[in-house]
């Protein structure tokens, strides 16, 4: 079930034109209380930024319904934040969590851009 419009800490459209909910509930149980540590609450901005232009959208290697964004981060780290999201319905995804990574995942694929 979608959120609330009262319940959401942010609603980004990806490049494809699928609109990528965050829930305030998802936000601050899953990412301000497990992530606090690496500063991750602070990247508000660049998550959204992730989402809007990412470097690339890959299928999830491990589940079907889930797609993942990644952001080169060029300021600090030279890592690529990692954005991961659950497809709800044709135009929607739900946030589930982000993390920085320095690769995509083995068995992830290219979704967008496309190659075509």
């Amino acid at each position: 079930m979608s959120p609330s419009i009262n319940e959401i800490q942010f609603d980004v459209e990806d490049p494809r034109g699928y609109r990528i909910i965050c829930s305030k509930e998802q936000w601050f149980d899953h990412i301000m209380l497990r992530h606090q540590s690496e500063g991750i609450d602070e990247w508000i901005d660049e998550i959204a930024h992730a989402i809007r232009d990412p470097f690339c959208i890959c299928s999830d290697a491990d589940y079907e319904d889930r797609e993942a964004y990644y952001f080169l981060d060029h300021d600090n780290t030279k890592k690529y934040l990692k954005v991961v999201v659950v497809i709800t319905n044709e135009i929607t995804r739900e946030f589930i969590t982000t993390f920085f990574t320095d690769s995509g995942k083995k068995g992830e694929k290219i979704i967008w851009p496309s190659s075509d």
